[in-house]
């Protein structure tokens, strides 16, 4: 099995937009809003979209974050997003993988920290992200949504 994570580019759009749909359906933007926000993030600054491919084909991706910060020496934290991994790929090792690449970048930034959310009613994403060693003890989470 040969899996591979590495960044997303311009070329990956139609198959990272793809797995969004597979993350939540009911929240997804019109085609050409999409297209010009998933532009922007693959530039922004900081900000890195990370692509899992198995035996060559599309299978996973998320997005982490990373953001100055005025404490902790001046160490920047940062923040997972869009964790998705295709139905036909789960429990092959792909989320893993992917969280592994986040964990390396953030090494390489000297992040203090990585931190994520993820919805209650996901059964499987809660004893996923406990597996890779994050806890759910250390922080309340504080949300406002404005959608």
């Amino acid at each position: 099995m040969s899996l591979t994570v590495r960044t997303a580019t311009q070329q990956d759009l139609p198959a990272l937009l793809k797995l969004y749909t597979q993350l939540s359906a009911r929240h997804q933007p019109p085609a050409a809003l999409t297209q010009a926000v998933r532009h922007d993030m693959l530039r922004h600054p900081g900000m890195h979209v990370l692509l899992a491919e198995l035996e060559g084909r599309v299978v996973g991706t998320l997005t982490v974050s990373f953001l100055p910060n005025r404490t902790r020496l001046a160490r920047p934290y940062g923040v997972i997003e869009n964790v998705v991994v295709d139905f036909s790929a789960r429990r092959q090792g792909v989320g893993q993988a992917l969280m592994a690449a986040a964990e390396t970048l953030a090494h390489g930034v000297k992040a203090y920290k990585l931190m994520l959310m993820t919805g209650h009613q996901v059964e499987t994403a809660q004893p996923f992200y406990r597996s890779c060693v994050y806890d759910q003890h250390s922080k309340v989470p504080f949300e406002k949504r404005f959608i």
